[in-house]
């Protein structure tokens, strides 16, 4: 092999190595998942203050409704910010997107 394709194999090789998905721990996603991240309360602190600044920037004008929606498909993504939204007692409303795909059961609680 040329020192150029020695070289070019070397390269691909490293990027390949950075940017490969790292492994997975060995066992099941409860298990991995059953404890917070190191950084769970800077997150969870930076996204209840970006709601909150959300609330009051968009907030309605003389005691009026807000100016501000979350649009919600019920993914996780979606319900883990409804019920920041809710714990925070925060003026903002929640709405359901219909996506076609959710099961009568749930259309019967919403």
């Amino acid at each position: 092999m040329s020192d150029a394709a020695t070289a070019n194999a070397s390269s691909v090789s490293s990027l390949s190595d950075r940017f490969a998905p790292q492994a997975q721990s060995v066992g099941s996603a409860m298990s991995r998942n059953a404890s917070a991240s190191a950084d769970y309360s800077i997150k969870l602190a930076e996204a209840q203050a970006v709601l909150a600044q959300a609330a009051a920037q968009f907030a309605g004008e003389d005691g009026g409704p807000a100016k501000i929606t979350q649009a919600s498909s019920l993914g996780a993504e979606d319900v883990v910010i409804s019920h920041l939204i809710i714990s925070l007692a925060l003026d903002i409303g929640i709405f359901v997107l219909e996506t076609g795909r959710l099961h009568p059961q749930t259309l019967d609680l919403l």
